[in-house]
């Protein structure tokens, strides 16, 4: 699947919606569809203690997340899924509802009491 064209204020959005709903004990986080990594930095600014991993299709945004995150994969999650090691995670985030529907694979990395976290009905990024 090819990258959709977005505007930039897309790739540098920060959902606070998303990022409010984090555990405060999530210390190893994956975000699916991070875009520029904006929601994974400011989840390390909060806790810099996280690994804050993401997951973005578009190479160019993903570039750019690298500078700011732990670990981004360049992927599809629709063709193949990010290796991480089954149960190692404690939240999983989506800040897109598609992105939530083609990644159930990546469920099996959360640990036993992680988390799912995707956009309620008609919440955006900020």
């Amino acid at each position: 699947m090819l990258p959709q064209p977005q505007p930039d204020a897309y790739y540098d959005g920060f959902n606070e919606r998303l990022f409010g709903a984090v555990p405060s004990r999530a210390g190893r986080i994956l975000e699916v569809g991070c875009a520029r990594g904006r929601l994974g930095q400011e989840l390390k600014r909060q806790d810099p203690s996280r690994y804050v991993a993401g997951v973005e299709l578009d190479s160019d945004a993903g570039q750019v997340a690298k500078k700011r995150l732990d670990e981004v994969f360049v992927l599809d999650v629709q063709a193949g899924t990010p290796p991480i090691e089954p149960g190692s995670l404690d939240c999983i985030l989506s800040s897109t509802s598609r992105s939530s529907r083609t990644c159930c694979a990546v469920t099996s990395c959360t640990s036993r009491s992680g988390c799912w976290t995707a956009p309620t009905s008609g919440s955006s990024p900020s």
